[in-house]
């Protein structure tokens, strides 16, 4: 219990915190954007995983609620889904298990921090201001392949 309590407080209690904390300056502004992170794991399940995919699924659709409970406000609220990225962590990983993972994605290799970090710039900016309650998935195709 005290894993599964850890994880959902990180990952799910600290996402509704964040977006309390935000929203009412964003309301203020009548032009505000939330992105939240979830993951892959959350789209497609993966053994082992059970405390992490309930509460990346747990930040998918308290984004997409709070999309439509802030729209008329002026907030939009999206999410990244991220698939495997090349970080520290993956380093990490042993090169049999790594290479069997890559073989998974479409694209043939992990992605880089970057490419969430683009997302996000795209769904914080203007040019997606007709975007709420969407889900960015970012993981080299792997989630419509699964």
């Amino acid at each position: 219990m005290d894993g599964w309590n850890r994880i959902i407080s990180v990952n799910q209690t600290g996402v509704l915190l964040g977006m309390q904390a935000a929203l009412p300056e964003l309301v203020k502004s009548g032009n505000g954007a939330i992105v939240n992170v979830s993951s892959l794991i959350a789209l497609i399940a993966a053994p082992g995983s059970i405390s992490y995919g309930a509460t990346k699924s747990a930040v998918r659709m308290m984004s997409r609620i709070a999309a439509m409970e802030y729209v008329k406000k002026g907030v939009r609220v999206n999410t990244i889904v991220p698939g495997p990225m090349r970080t520290p962590i993956t380093a990490d990983v042993p090169p049999d298990i790594l290479e069997a993972q890559i073989a998974k994605i479409p694209m043939g290799s992990l992605g880089d921090p970057e490419d969430i970090a683009y997302a996000a710039v795209y769904l914080l900016s203007n040019e997606s201001k007709y975007v709420t309650g969407a889900e960015l998935v970012v993981d080299g195709g792997w989630s419509v392949s699964a």
